[in-house]
This record gives structure tokens, sequence and C-alpha cells, in this order.
């Protein structure tokens, strides 16, 4: 079992559209940083909340341009956003004692994403949950 999500009350939905197109990536890789993506979101999602996982495509309708992970969780405070991609950074002191971790699993899906030519930002807000997206380059 890869993820908890029903066990702790918290919904997962996948939304992909009917036919996605070839995409250049090291599968191992973007799988690690989509797990990594999708892992967090579920742990920092209380119960009765939801995680979204959207595929988007270009107006070719087929070429992968990105997946967003849409949380509804405990969010990011503005401040913090700037160094959540940073080695053993995590949103505020209190993150690890409260849901554990090292800080290290952002860094690591950064670094993956810009040897394989991506992207991923963030944008939150605190209380009102995460969207994280991995952007892919045009084919």
């Amino acid at each position: 079992v890869l993820f908890r999500s029903n066990d702790d009350g918290v919904t997962l939905t996948l939304e992909m559209p009917d036919a996605l197109g070839e995409l250049r990536a090291d599968p191992f890789r973007l799988r690690q940083v989509l797990m990594n993506i999708v892992g967090n979101a579920l742990k920092f999602t209380p119960r009765g909340g939801s995680v979204t996982v959207r595929a988007s495509v270009a107006a070719d309708g087929v070429t992968p341009t990105s997946v967003e992970v849409v949380d509804t969780g405990v969010g990011i405070a503005k401040e913090r956003l700037s160094g959540i991609f940073d080695p053993f950074e995590q949103a505020d002191a209190s993150t690890t004692r409260a849901f554990g971790g090292t800080g290290l699993g952002l860094t690591i899906s950064r670094r993956l994403c810009t040897l394989m030519g991506m992207s991923i930002d963030v944008s939150s807000e605190l209380g009102r949950g995460a969207t994280f997206r991995v952007s892919f380059p045009a084919a």
C-alpha cells in the first residue's frame, strides 16, 4: 500500500485526460517526485479533506504539460514558501513533531525535476491547502 488515504479519511482523486501523449522523463525518478508530493499532500491533509492529482495537456489534447497535486490540507505560510525546497526546511518548527519527516523530500524532488528538464513550484495559503505543480518541457 503506497498511500493510506481511505484509512486516514482523506479523499484521493485522479483527474487524467482520456488520451495522454508521450513524456520524455525517467519514469523511476518522475514516480519518486510524484509519490513524494502526493504523500506529503495526504500527510498534511486532515480527515475529511481531499487531495486531487490532475494532469494537464497542451492544446493538441495529448501532449502532457504538467501534473498538479492540489490538497485541502494545513497549507504553508506565505513567508515560508520561498524556502520550502531548501534542505531540512519544513513549514514551521512544529511540523517535524506533528507530522515527522526530515525536510529533504521536496529538496530531492526539485533536484530530480531540474535534472530531467522539468520544474516544480508551489502555491499555498496557510489553513487553505497547497498546490504543487510539476511542469514538463515542451516536446
